[in-house]
């Protein structure tokens, strides 16, 4: 079985394409199954401009409901030719688990995919714009705390 369950949208804000154009795609591949599985919104306080650098890191919480239904529709439309997935990628951020756990419940996630992107006094160590504090705050450093944040997930 050919499936690929880590698809993001343009709602993450560094993807391209449009949804159908994958839903397409993966059907011209002979995949029976996918999922899509944006960014969820960062919660308390942890949306972009709030020390995690740019506009591209996930949707807004407003947008959740959208991404939810497009998904869904796309299911529904491809229901003949292809199985889809609503998935959601979720960073692991200590202090806002209750908050998480709490958006996660009130949605129909077929799948959660755990991720961290973030350590320290939130460095996002993998986004783009923080590729030269990488050396400062250390290569060993970084993939020591991202590992612990791992563990700990």
């Amino acid at each position: 079985m050919i499936a690929d369950y880590h698809i993001h949208t343009r709602l993450c804000r560094h993807a391209e394409g449009e949804p159908r154009e994958y839903v397409e795609r993966a059907i011209g591949l002979g995949m029976s199954e996918m999922g899509f599985a944006d960014r969820l919104p960062f919660l308390g306080g942890w949306q972009p401009g709030h020390g995690i650098p740019g506009d591209d890191w996930s949707m807004e919480l407003a947008e959740l409901d959208g991404y939810v239904s497009l998904v869904q529709a796309l299911a529904r439309e491809y229901a003949a030719d292809l199985r889809i997935l609503v998935g959601i990628e979720a960073d692991y951020i200590e202090e806002t688990l209750d908050d998480t756990a709490r958006v996660l419940g009130e949605y129909p996630f077929d799948y959660v995919i755990g991720s961290v992107h973030i350590v320290g006094e939130r460095f996002a160590f993998d986004h783009p714009a923080s590729r030269d504090r990488v050396q400062g705050y250390g290569i060993d450093r970084m993939h020591l705390e991202s590992l612990e944040n791992v563990e700990r997930a």
